[in-house]
């Protein structure tokens, strides 16, 4: 099951914890294109994924990272990654 992402809240937070999206990939286990295309809400995620975002950016709340639902553009279609 794929889910979509808030990509702007992934960077605000890598970005206070002072990790480069490189250093973030690394440790979510992932290329650095991916972790950007996250950030820039181009690929959603596995649950697998979302674990491993949470757990680099230390997340204990996931929907701090996930889209609203409501913010949605109809029709968009988004890669898995």
């Amino acid at each position: 099951m794929a889910m979509r992402l808030n990509g702007a809240a992934i960077r605000i937070i890598r970005e206070r914890s002072g990790l480069s999206i490189t250093e973030a990939a690394r440790r979510a286990g992932v290329r650095q294109p991916t972790w950007s295309n996250w950030e820039r809400n181009r690929r959603n995620a596995t649950p697998a994924h979302v674990a491993a975002i949470c757990a680099v950016l230390r997340i204990d709340d996931v929907t701090a990272i996930l889209a609203d639902p409501q913010d949605e553009e109809d029709g968009e279609d988004r890669k898995v990654a």
